[in-house]
């Protein structure tokens, strides 16, 4: 959950969730509900808890950025740790870092943050769909 201080400003919901099944305004993992909270003036934080199915990711993502003007995007998920490819003794949770070309470019601070996530580790679903919008129009990711 986010800080006390930070207020919901919206939700998200997949359009086959029937709204009276949804939780506007609270997330919930089962409804298919996600909710937006603005931290700050000029941040505005998207905490989805439930599964977008792949074939929906595409869609979850354009409807995000038609009401969400950003001028760049953080993203956090997780990867299972079979699905890691690396050290082998690593225990969860890491920090990896995965930023577009555009990003490395103006943000070269991020790198001190965090490691990069090495290739042949590759990123799936909801977060694969946001770096590929944003990267198709040039944002910082």
């Amino acid at each position: 959950m986010f800080p006390q201080k930070s207020t919901i400003v919206g939700s998200l919901l997949l359009p086959e969730i029937p709204i009276q099944e949804a939780t506007l305004g609270g997330n919930s993992i089962n409804d298919g509900t996600c909710t937006l909270y603005q931290v700050t003036k000029d941040v505005v934080t998207v905490e989805c808890l439930y599964h977008v199915p792949e074939i929906r990711c595409i869609d979850w993502t354009d409807c995000l950025f038609e009401n969400v003007q950003s001028d760049r995007v953080i993203i956090f998920d997780k990867i299972k740790k079979v699905d890691y490819k690396g050290d082998s003794n690593v225990n969860p949770p890491l920090l990896k870092l995965l930023q577009t070309e555009k990003a490395k470019k103006d943000l070269p601070q991020f790198a001190k943050i965090a490691p990069y996530l090495k290739t042949p580790n590759v990123m799936a679903g909801l977060s694969a769909a946001i770096m590929t919008y944003v990267r198709s129009i040039s944002l910082k990711c």
